[in-house]
């Protein structure tokens, strides 16, 4: 993950250009949040623009990255005017990312039977007490489909990742994995577009445990394709992200 973040922030810090300045900062690791945030400070910005990396948003993810951010900025004596995008899920350069990827991903392997789309899950509880997070994997994973084309029994939105006891999001990727074969589909694929940066979690899940599972289900050929990772797709993306906001600073 610290390799593609660097190479993104790379890429994107040139195309950006010289009168912007491009820092990192990670939740749980290093460069961390306040790391970053300091290096801007130290440069004398005078505005900062926060970009997460989740496209959807919830509490449990880009909530508390937010959280961070504020935790740094009252330690700060000087000040810089901070401005934190707070999702970009149906963003149409994010949509048109994913499907240009994908659709570069079938013309080197094939179109698969039947695609899921896989976000990590949260508990219900969260989504009940207000979390945005289902909708906007929701309209996501349906803008998606149309913009591949897809019929509805081509596709599928699901949730992966649960852990302790709490009722969570359906329906369970991991569950699919086991009763798609019994349905005659034979060959899947699996996109995870709330992950911008492959992590190994997703993809020993995913790729691995994944395949394993709908393999021994009777399933023939499980792919998983990549994030966007530091691709010209995702470095377009955060530009226009971060040039709306400059352009609307600036009006």
């Amino acid at each position: 993950m610290r390799v593609i973040m660097h190479s993104l922030q790379k890429q994107l810090q040139h195309k950006l250009g010289e009168n912007h300045l491009v820092e990192l900062g990670m939740n749980y690791g290093t460069p961390t949040i306040s790391h970053g945030l300091q290096k801007l400070l130290d440069a004398k910005v005078n505005r900062i623009i926060i970009v997460p990396l989740f496209p959807q948003y919830s509490d449990t993810s880009t909530g508390s990255a937010f959280d961070r951010v504020k935790e740094a900025i009252t330690l700060w004596r000087d000040y810089a005017e901070t401005h934190a995008i707070h999702d970009y899920a149906t963003d149409p350069d994010y949509i048109h990312a994913l499907t240009v990827c994908t659709q570069e991903h079938w013309m080197a392997h094939g179109k698969p039977e039947h695609l899921l789309i896989s976000f990590h899950g949260i508990p219900v509880r969260l989504v009940k007490a207000g979390d945005p997070y289902q909708s906007q994997c929701e309209h996501t994973a349906t803008l998606l489909a149309n913009a591949l084309k897809l019929k509805n029994e081509e596709w599928t939105l699901c949730y992966q990742s649960k852990f302790g006891y709490d009722k969570w999001l359906q329906p369970s990727t991991q569950a699919l994995f086991k009763s798609l074969p019994k349905k005659n589909i034979k060959r899947l694929d699996v996109i995870c577009p709330g992950f911008s940066i492959d992590c190994l979690e997703t993809l020993e899940e995913i790729a691995v445990s994944g395949r394993e599972s709908f393999l021994h289900a009777g399933g023939e050929e499980l792919r998983y394709i990549p994030a966007l990772n530091d691709s010209s797709q995702q470095v377009d993306l955060l530009y226009h992200l971060v040039k709306n906001e400059f352009n609307e600073y600036e009006r």
